[in-house]
């Protein structure tokens, strides 16, 4: 009875010394990358991510922002109008039946608005509706590829080429019946190439995020939800995200272009062949942007310098010759923002360039630009843009100032003078 009660004592003990060891299969741990990845401040330009954004790789359908760019670029200039209508040609409608496309049905013969070209392009990527700007804007789509190298080249978005106006497939789009000249069998380009490209993009038309957020579109009795899977309520929702193109084909991988807007701040990414693993993953892209914009929405401040309409401090003014008023209020033409790191004191100042080197002459109409501010730090620090320099907003006039009537300029002119004659007589009795 010792003996059994001593036995469950030791093995009592030897449970409560020593530990139960539970082995477990160790849980995988995934990784997502990008081969090329940028991440670039809206306002400022400032690159603030940056991997092998100089390599030139396949971009398949995100060659769709160069057709969106210039479809904006025409609807500025007044080229082309929301409420022009079109006739789908025969491409166009096989084009939009191709299933691979997942596309909008376009009838031969049927006539659509810009506006509804534009509301497919921008929410539902639709491959169609960028064939048919092609054709709208330049009469064919070989004729628009001309124009989106020709504009590659004034934006200098080196080592790009654009082969359709979709970025699919040129020997694909040929057996459809494209006109165009080569099968080159995708567009090409860089991650900076892209990114320089949506900023210019945004410059254009800031509310583009607004444009391309629209949850769904309604085309004739159907209804199309937006090619966005990261939108609030989709499969892969990112809550800041609202614009986004995505690229998939065999020489891209999976690719993504998107805009991520919180507060008053906004994040540009480029995303090139993504991967987990090391092995190409469409979901990957969705990873990798959420990633790098939680960091910098975390670890940056987005601070407005100026405010919009604002003047700014010892260049509140400027003078005028010859107007009802010797100055004139000078105002920035729109806020001054820029990214602050919240872990550092650095300090933010802004400088001023007059591009006017004599005062302005009277009439002067509000509005007229006299030169222009950007953003430096008192830390000296060179910092990266995605452009020459760093973004910067001109400086107007505030308001209208009148000339001066003849008959008042006369009499400043007599007591111009009086004041003259008054001056060297106090001189002559003074000595």
């Amino acid at each position: 009875m010792v003996q059994k009660w001593l036995i469950a004592l030791c093995v009592l003990l030897s449970v409560s010394i020593f530990p139960v060891v539970v082995f477990a299969e160790e849980e995988a741990i995934s990784e997502s990358t990008s081969d090329s990845s940028l991440l670039i401040d809206m306002h400022t330009g400032t690159i603030l991510e940056a991997t092998h954004i100089d390599e030139v790789r396949g971009i398949a359908q995100l060659s769709q922002w160069m057709t969106l760019y210039i479809v904006l670029q025409q609807l500025k200039e007044g080229q082309i109008t929301k409420g022009q209508m079109y006739t789908v040609s025969d491409y166009v409608a096989t084009v939009s039946k191709e299933p691979s496309f997942f596309d909008l049905p376009l009838e031969a013969g049927t006539e659509v608005s810009i506006e509804q070209l534009y509301d497919a392009l921008t929410i539902t990527q639709s491959t169609a509706a960028s064939v048919a700007f092609a054709e709208i804007i330049d009469g064919s789509e070989v004729n628009f590829v001309k124009r989106m190298n020709e504009v590659a080249k004034e934006l200098q978005l080196d080592q790009t080429l654009f082969t359709s106006a979709s970025g699919e497939n040129g020997e694909l789009l040929i057996q459809m019946g494209s006109d165009m000249e080569s099968a080159d069998s995708e567009s090409v380009g860089t991650a900076r190439a892209l990114g320089e490209l949506m900023y210019h993009t945004y410059q254009l038309h800031p509310l583009l995020g607004d444009d391309m957020s629209r949850k769904e579109l309604q085309w004739g009795e159907e209804v199309y939800e937006n090619r966005n899977s990261m939108l609030e309520g989709k499969l892969h929702e990112i809550s800041y995200i609202d614009s986004a193109m995505v690229g998939e084909s065999n020489l891209a991988g999976f690719s993504l272009l998107a805009s991520g807007k919180r507060g008053k701040q906004r994040l540009l990414a480029v995303l090139l062949d993504s991967k987990t693993n090391g092995e190409r993953s469409e979901l990957a892209r969705y990873d990798v942007v959420k990633r790098l914009m939680d960091d910098i929405f975390l670890q940056y401040t987005d601070l407005e310098v100026v405010q919009e309409g604002a003047q700014i401090k010892n260049y509140a003014t400027y003078p005028v010759l010859r107007g009802v008023q010797k100055k004139v209020n000078v105002i920035a033409s729109e806020s001054i923002r820029t990214l602050l790191p919240n872990d550092s004191e650095r300090e933010a100042h802004v400088e001023v360039v007059y591009s006017l080197k004599e005062p302005l002459e009277a009439p002067v109409k509000a509005g007229a630009v006299i030169g222009y501010a950007y953003v430096t730090y008192d830390d000296k620090q060179e910092y990266n843009y995605i452009v020459d320099k760093s973004h910067y907003v001109t400086l107007v006039v505030a308001e209208d100032v009148a000339m001066t009537s003849s008959f008042r300029l006369f009499f400043q002119g007599i007591g111009m003078f009086f004041k003259e004659w008054w001056n060297v007589t106090n001189q002559f009795l003074a000595s």
